[in-house]
């Protein structure tokens, strides 16, 4: 459809009822709570596979300007300080790491609730000790107990600095006041209940076409640019022409915080399909949307779906004055309706759209009740969202019409609703991202936050899946207007419990050895005795295994994620550097194709222990030993013997054993005994001369003491078998 010029064709959003809406600013960033699962990412890795405890750099800041500069520090907190010669600010720390450490060291059964909180605490406790203990001018008013947020009382601007060069504080703020955010609708449609099950919409992406979102405010995360760490709205983009406004409107601001307050786990799309201008009908400036743009957006969406894991579109828009009480397949004059091919794309890529049902349910100002649902939430394939109270109101006079008494659950006289309505939700009065506003446009997003919410949960599910938990759960509220009938209210818990009983809820399990390690034959060890060490691990599900995610802790520190290390994302085995004397624990998770997690999967704590070939432990039988310095070796010397029947043994105790020795031309074979009996026969013959390699390895019982033999073979031409080191995991 061409560009649209009259006023009457312009599409309005959801036509916002302004009695309702209030602005509020506010002078404080918003903490942005992240619900670590498996899948989310922990804190920096190092480079490769060689693992050493590190220490994180100072961040490179010299004065607290410059900090307000790089929007690490509210400038609202330098006034305070500077009037009055003190000032209460927020910490915010990056908590990621320790809320993802605490996960894994919970593990799984009865009291995981309480070993996560406990790990929580002495995560964030160690966090805030690092960055605020022993600074001058400053003392903690309140600890971060188990969140990422202390409270503190600065009285220089240096103490602030020193605060702010720990890389793991995110920001310093002002506290703020605020109104109520999503108060009663939250708890109307049973989202806390949702939450506190596990589900919030983590890894599913709500894509917002409306008025833009200005995710400068704080509500979204942190925000410098859209797909900086900290952020939810991974991506915003202008389809109409670009007014260089982030949201000139503040419409799809609280649609925004809408859709994030109901799936707080979910990320974003923003994109800006409205535009600015002269309506010919109430000659006023307003907003405007136009199909090019909506259909534009749409495409994007189409396109980045998959990569970005799109589940859901809200579009919280209507034509003025349209009502079909059946599924429109042309437009308000006939055409054929677009939005039918376009939601279908959507559809097949996997996300539902989610549209508002209209706020012209009054024919005229007689009162007169017109039944249908606006045009394109009409459309076959949407989701069309009418409106109810989050609570008891009082009398509210609307543009069109009145409602004397308000309660929770009660349509709102505005709502557009027909036979062809498929749900309510809440839609007055809605603040979200400090912004208060009513109509079906508000009713919208809660639905599209719970789909999001839904995807998630099961990630198998499809677009009509979704529908059908979400349309025959929840209360049905009577409507007594003619041709309204009864409609179900969003109900986010009951329609996850009415999707997962349908679903493939077994969780994958590992085989009874996963994870195993070994001391990875064929591979080298550094002149230090830095060892590889290779996990291996298995789980079996009867949705097949969709991937797996691993991480290592060092010593008592945090846990590393090394699940982009993993060659595919099935793969079951990842070799590390391990450095002796040090000790590792590695743990692994499954999720099937179904979209189940399982439970981590733990090694014991394991210690590489290096014996040097003339070292504690290690004895020599027979002729024909020469120990020799070569600076190639591990420890410095090579112990080499070239005659048949000589042998080496190394008593030892541990959970894996690996004689570490030379490859070379004119090395020949020797045999391998272990506790007596011959297990394997190696050729030491290498084309190149390779020292310090794994000649072999093998898992042995813990709980007891082992020998392990080599004897000279005396291979013809190649008689000599040296010994560089033994290695041994405990």
């Amino acid at each position: 459809m061409t560009a649209q010029t009259s006023a009457s064709r312009h599409r309005q959003p959801g036509r916002v009822l302004r009695a309702a809406r209030t602005a509020v600013l506010v002078f404080a960033t918003a903490a942005c709570v992240v619900v670590a699962q498996p899948g989310t990412s922990l804190a920096a890795a190092p480079t490769g596979h060689t693992v050493t405890p590190s220490n994180p750099q100072s961040r490179f800041l010299r004065t607290a300007d410059e900090a307000v500069s790089r929007h690490l520090l509210d400038a609202g907190v330098l006034h305070e300080l500077d009037r009055d010669g003190h000032a209460i600010a927020l910490v915010v720390f990056d908590g990621s790491s320790v809320r993802r450490a605490a996960a894994i060291g919970a593990g799984g059964g009865k009291d995981r609730a309480a070993r996560l909180l406990d790990g929580l605490k002495a995560g964030h406790a160690a966090q805030a000790k690092a960055a605020l203990e022993g600074i001058a001018g400053l003392r903690v008013v309140a600890g971060s107990g188990a969140t990422s947020i202390a409270t503190i009382r600065v009285t220089t601007r240096g103490a602030l600095v020193r605060v702010l060069r720990n890389p793991s504080v995110l920001g310093v703020v002002a506290p703020g006041s605020y109104q109520r955010q999503l108060a009663e609708s939250l708890p109307l449609i049973n989202q806390p209940k949702a939450v506190a099950r596990g589900y919030a919409g983590s890894g599913a992406t709500i894509a917002i076409l409306d008025t833009g979102v200005d995710y400068s405010t704080g509500y979204f995360g942190t925000c410098s640019a859209p797909g900086v760490a900290g952020c939810k709205v991974i991506e915003a983009q202008d389809f109409a022409p670009d007014d260089g406004f982030l949201d000139d409107d503040g419409h799809g601001t609280n649609v925004a915080g809408i859709a994030s307050g109901v799936a707080t786990g979910a990320r974003l799309l923003a994109y800006d399909v409205f535009r600015n201008e002269f309506n010919d009908s109430t000659l006023m400036f307003g907003q405007s949307a136009h199909d090019e743009d909506v259909i534009a957006a749409i495409r994007r969406v189409v396109a980045v779906a998959s990569t970005d894991k799109v589940k859901s579109l809200n579009l919280s828009i209507g034509w003025n004055g349209t009502r079909y009480t059946s599924a429109c397949t042309t437009t308000p004059d006939g055409i054929a309706n677009p939005y039918t091919q376009a939601f279908a794309d959507l559809r097949a890529v996997g996300v539902l759209p989610v549209v508002a049902a209209g706020n012209d349910a009054h024919v005229d100002a007689t009162g007169a009740f017109g039944a249908g649902v606006s045009y394109p939430g009409c459309t076959p394939g949407a989701v069309s969202v009418g409106a109810v109270y989050d609570a008891t109101l009082g009398g509210k006079a609307w543009e069109d019409c009145t409602d004397a008494s308000t309660a929770a659950n009660q349509v709102t006289c505005f709502s557009q609703s027909g036979p062809n309505l498929s749900l309510l939700a809440p839609g007055s009065e809605i603040t979200a991202a400090g912004i208060t506003e009513s109509g079906t446009s508000q009713a919208t997003p809660h639905v599209a936050g719970a789909a999001a919410v839904l995807a998630a949960a099961r990630p198998s599910a499809t677009p009509n899946d979704i529908v059908a938990a979400l349309t025959t759960t929840g209360p049905q509220i009577a409507d007594p207007r003619p041709g309204a009938g009864q409609k179900r209210r969003l109900d986010l818990d009951a329609a996850l419990t009415a999707l997962l009983a349908t679903a493939d809820t077994t969780k994958p399990a590992f085989s009874s050895v996963s994870p195993a390690q070994a001391i990875a034959p064929g591979l080298a060890l550094s002149t230090t005795g830095v060892t590889p060490v290779t996990f291996s691990w298995h789980a079996t599900d009867a949705s097949g295994i969709a991937r797996y995610n691993v991480a290592l802790k060092v010593g008592t520190g945090s846990w590393l994620d090394y699940t982009a290390s993993l060659a595919t994302p099935t793969a079951e085995s990842l070799t590390f550097n391990l450095t002796p004397g040090t000790a590792y624990t590695f743990a692994v998770v499954a999720q099937d194709s179904a979209g189940n997690w399982g439970d981590w999967s733990y090694s014991a704590p394991l210690t590489v222990a290096v014996t040097a070939e003339n070292g504690t432990g290690v004895a020599y039988a027979g002729t024909g030993w020469t120990r020799s310095a070569w600076t190639s070796a591990v420890a410095g010397y090579l112990t080499v013997g070239g005659t048949s029947g000589a042998y080496v043994r190394y008593t030892f105790t541990g959970r894996n054993v690996a004689w570490v020795g030379t490859t070379a031309t004119n090395r020949g074979q020797a045999k391998v005994y272990l506790d007596g009996v011959l297990v394997k026969t190696v050729d030491l013959y290498g084309a190149t001369t390779a020292a310090r390699k794994v000649q072999y390895s093998v898992a042995v019982d813990p709980s007891r003491t082992h020998t392990l033999d080599v004897q000279v073979v005396g291979t013809t031409g190649r008689p000599t078998v040296d010994v560089d080191a033994f290695v041994a995991l405990r």
